[in-house]
């Protein structure tokens, strides 16, 4: 019997076959029977801790309800109404859309089923992506197990339970834990592949195909450990080229997807990268794009990104007070990466290190943050089992049973797991005071929720609520309300800047926005009927009711007059000076409609149309200009004048955007020479008051 035979034999593992081992285990451990069914033992107790700290109060922390995770339910629920297939009629869809970007897939299609048994839920929503994240749990500890032969290889559950970043995310339902988890399953099968038998590459693909489905950023961190393990492994890869040939028909059949999509969709990928404000997707000269991924991704495989906390990421990914990867986890880390790195010539070790290159991949196409980079905790985490395996076995030189070593291990590490689950519960709705957009976007399940039961009480009445508190809120009310609640999303800029009607409505505001309506000095009635209160006792949101004063229309006419006032700017276009004189913006200057960037934006501060004059320092020959408005329709009016001053041109134009194409042209009717451009770009969709968008404006 050999050697790696017996060991597997001895600490509780699956048996190598012979003629499937061709490297020895990278790690001896001390041979004990005794532990092989305790660590059975502590696997499955450490699974039940991992899945009741992520269970109890998982509606409660984090305390944010967020549109990213709303979002699975109801497109999972859109699909199912529309027989299975999207909004342009493709039958199972590849990818879904968040909005105007497509970078949803596996987390809709695993909604489907909790939908159609329990209904839109926030506990239902969160439970599914929760469960599947058991995976993970469990890859890592069976990865300790059979790639490492690691007699205490249980503490890769536990370890990974107590990563915050890892403990924050896996009981949200947003669509990177599923990716993360995917891949752990993959590495797991990959590792038996190569030290049990190469039919596991079988299986290794599929979980590797879901992690490349399930979140953009993963795409990149699949397709570098793919390349990664393909050369580390090339040798071994020859070897199994028969197995590989049916390993590459599935790869081909699991690619297919994918394919259909891109044929489909072509720019879809360029149009993400735009979307999200990627620099690959700006006008950088090709060393500079590689300058900025270096950077970044170096700074995603920082100890001081990941043991540190830190204020890169929002606070609302974070946990305040701890690090993304656990303290205790720092000496276990470092003893880990020693013995990975002085190993290399194992299979295992190369494994975990291509992970370890991959992850930071994703993340730095555009910037590293917690959700970008959250894949770090697979190898993190088996890093640190690496290290505490390590410790246990130096201990036992000091003639500690190896059994009490165990159980006292199980108990410390179970003591975090719920002392952080009562941190979080008891301390997390104060950690952070920042409640609204900007911060921890609380509310989603308490507003609607308080305003579905003050429309039980007031029948008749309708309820305005205000968005500005959260990103995308219109979709956390389809998620919260019925169709038909009396309840419409609009801030309060409609009632403080033209008159509108104000009997048989409440209004659901901030505080920001009830301390604007009682400085604006337009109402003579704000009563506020309810309050909401912020988890730290601040009220969080009014519900008001409201009568204007008797002379508002005086004031509103003043204040429309005084808004529709122009402004002047000095901006380059083309590389020479001009002077603009332009709408006032809340959003935005006017350079940003000249540099030549679509991820910058100029918005009106409540006017429509945007009026925009532009004197050229020197007369400029035109063709005509392309415009990028987003996804709406407008109406383009330009006049242009002479060097002597006379109009040379009139012309209108009607410009349609979508998310595919944001943008349209306006053709003169032949070249001009212009030393002066009027432009007023109304927006049909809207009424004033109104923000209207314009992200770039190109002359030609």
């Amino acid at each position: 019997m050999s050697r790696q035979t017996l060991e597997a034999l001895q600490s509780g593992g699956p048996i190598a076959l012979p003629d499937a081992v061709l490297e020895q285990p990278s790690v001896s451990v001390r041979p004990d029977s005794r532990l092989a069914s305790l660590s059975g033992v502590f696997f499955l107790g450490g699974l039940l801790i991992y899945v009741a700290t992520r269970v109890v109060g998982i509606t409660k922390f984090p305390i944010y309800f967020f549109t990213d995770e709303a979002i699975q339910t109801l497109l999972a629920a859109d699909l199912l109404r529309d027989g299975f297939r999207s909004p342009d009629g493709v039958f199972l869809p590849t990818y879904f859309k968040n909005v105007y970007q497509y970078n949803l897939s596996v987390s809709v299609y695993l909604q489907i089923v909790p939908y159609l048994l329990f209904g839109k839920s926030v506990w239902v929503t969160r439970l599914t992506p929760m469960l599947v994240t058991t995976l993970a749990a469990a890859s890592v500890a069976l990865i300790l197990r059979d790639g490492f032969r690691q007699s205490h290889w249980w503490v890769g559950t536990m370890l990974l339970s107590i990563m915050p970043a890892w403990f924050l995310h896996s009981r949200t339902a947003f669509e990177v834990t599923l990716m993360v988890s995917f891949y752990a399953a993959g590495l797991y099968f990959y590792m038996r592949y190569r030290s049990l038998s190469p039919r596991n590459i079988y299986p290794a693909l599929v979980f590797f195909s879901l992690a490349f489905y399930s979140y953009s950023p993963g795409q990149m961190v699949v397709a570098t450990s793919g390349i990664l393990l393909l050369l580390f492994d090339a040798k071994y890869h020859w070897r199994q080229r028969r197995t590989l040939i049916w390993a590459s028909g599935l790869l081909i059949l699991l690619a297919l997807p994918y394919v259909r999509f891109r044929w489909q969709h072509p720019t879809a990928f360029r149009e993400h990268l735009a979307w999200i404000g990627s620099y690959w997707a700006e006008p950088l000269p090709l060393v500079e794009k590689l300058r900025l991924f270096t950077t970044r991704y170096l700074y995603g495989l920082s100890p001081a990104y990941w043991m540190i906390p830190n204020q890169h990421d929002l606070i609302r990914h974070v946990m305040r007070g701890y690090p993304h990867l656990h303290g205790i986890c720092a000496p276990l880390l470092g003893i880990g990466l020693w013995r990975l790195i002085s190993r290399l010539r194992f299979p295992e070790n190369r494994t975990t290190l291509a992970a370890l290159l991959a992850a930071p991949s994703g993340a730095a196409l555009l910037d590293i943050s917690i959700t970008r980079a959250l894949v770090m905790m697979i190898p993190a985490a088996i890093l640190a089992g690496l290290g505490a395996n390590a410790l246990l076995h130096w201990l036992e030189r000091f003639r500690i049973c190896p059994k009490a070593l165990g159980v006292g291990a199980f108990t410390f590490l179970s003591v975090i797991n719920f002392w952080m689950l009562r941190d979080a519960l008891v301390n997390a709705p104060t950690w952070f005071t920042d409640y609204g957009l900007g911060g921890m976007q609380y509310g989603a399940q308490q507003v609607f929720s308080a305003t579905l039961a003050a429309a039980k009480e007031l029948p008749g009445v309708e309820f305005v609520v205000s968005p500005v508190w959260a990103n995308g809120a219109d979709v956390l009310a389809r998620f919260f309300l019925p169709r038909d609640a009396p309840v419409r999303l609009e801030g309060v800029d409609a009632i403080l800047v033209t008159r509108q009607p104000l009997e048989k409505h409440v209004f659901v505001v901030t505080p920001d926005e009830y301390a604007a309506i009682v400085a604006s000095q337009k109402f003579a009635r704000v009563h506020v009927r309810q309050t909401l209160p912020y988890p730290d006792g601040r009220p969080g949101f009014y519900f008001l009711e409201l009568e204007y004063v008797d002379n508002v229309d005086e004031i509103l006419a003043a204040e429309a007059a005084e808004r529709r006032q122009l402004t002047a700017s000095q901006v380059i276009i083309g590389g020479s000076f001009a002077w603009v004189r332009h709408s006032r913006l809340d959003m935005g200057q006017p350079q940003d409609l000249w540099d030549g960037r679509e991820q910058t934006v100029a918005r009106t501060l409540e006017a429509d149309p945007f009026v925009i004059e532009v004197h050229f320092g020197h007369p400029r020959t035109l063709r005509g200009f392309h415009i990028v408005i987003g996804d709406t329709e407008v109406q383009a009016t330009i006049t242009a004048y002479s060097p002597d001053g006379k109009v040379i041109l009139q012309t209108q134009a009607l410009i349609d955007g979508s998310p595919q194409q944001p943008g349209g042209d306006l053709v003169f009717p032949e070249p001009v020479t212009v030393q002066t451009l009027f432009l007023e770009i109304d927006d049909l969709r809207q009424q004033e008051p109104a923000h209207v968008h314009i992200w770039e404006i190109q002359f030609y």
